[in-house]
């Protein structure tokens, strides 16, 4: 998959294109967009025997996945990954180890789930793999695609799912931004909290952007102030709007 930054394209708003500081900008705020992961609490069990351990063993699997994605999040939540070039064989060794293990273990164990795990996991591989691909790994967008959907297979309103994969798209490349506002669009249609509006706002934001849309995506920012007016994030992409009168009329 090859990585682009989302540009747009529109003639009539040439004047008014992201500037190299203005892409930069964006790259790093990225990083903030959806992040958060709740995590369960859960003890390490003894090897599977009957059917207790063996719940008992599949949310220990599961909170060992939960932390390693709080360990990697601040550095693979966005690309380029935030580590020293020299870090980086090694970190991909660990990260390829544990993905692996941990897909197998869930491809074994799968039929024995319930919904609830099967869903948690499944979301939570397809943030693993989305991981994966901000360090290029092959194959990792799509396995995170995969992933995802296969978690809104189980429940297609799960909020996490739907930001993850609508996340994976928009910062991916400008030809998925449809897919991505798509999405973000049916999350505003659940029953969400007023922060989650807010961020859903801003997944708009980005996705209405990179497709030129400059007075939605302004709106957008107008929008997801109203839900949560301290969002740091959201008013500094206002700020940059307004000081280069992007979007708005």
């Amino acid at each position: 998959m090859t990585k682009s930054k989302p540009k747009s394209t529109k003639k009539n708003k040439k004047d008014f294109l992201i500037s190299t500081r203005f892409l930069l900008t964006v790259a790093l705020l990225v990083i903030l967009l959806f992040a958060g992961i709740i995590f369960r609490k859960a003890f390490l069990t003894q090897p599977i025997i009957n059917k207790s351990q063996q719940n008992d063993t599949q949310t220990a699997q599961l909170l060992q996945l939960e932390t390693k994605i709080a360990k990697w999040s601040p550095l693979l939540n966005s690309y380029p990954p935030q580590v020293e070039e020299k870090d980086l064989p090694a970190l991909k060794a660990e990260f390829t180890s544990f993905a692996s293990q941990t897909e197998e273990y869930f491809n074994a164990n799968k039929n024995n789930m319930t919904n609830a795990n099967q869903l948690q996991y499944t979301f939570l591989l397809g943030e693993l793999y989305r991981f994966g691909h901000n360090l290029d790994l092959q194959n990792s967008w799509q396995k995170s695609e995969h992933y995802y959907k296969q978690a809104l297979a189980i429940d297609n309103t799960h909020y996490e799912s739907n930001s993850g994969l609508a996340t994976l798209y928009v910062n991916s490349n400008i030809k998925y931004a449809p897919d991505a506002e798509r999405i973000f669009s049916y999350m505003m249609t659940l029953d969400l909290t007023d922060e989650q509006r807010a961020q859903t706002n801003l997944g708009l934001f980005f996705s209405h952007y990179y497709q030129g849309k400059f007075d939605q995506a302004y709106q957008n920012l107008e929008q997801g102030l109203r839900y949560d007016p301290d969002n740091e994030l959201i008013k500094t992409m206002k700020d940059i709007m307004d000081d280069r009168k992007i979007g708005k009329n």
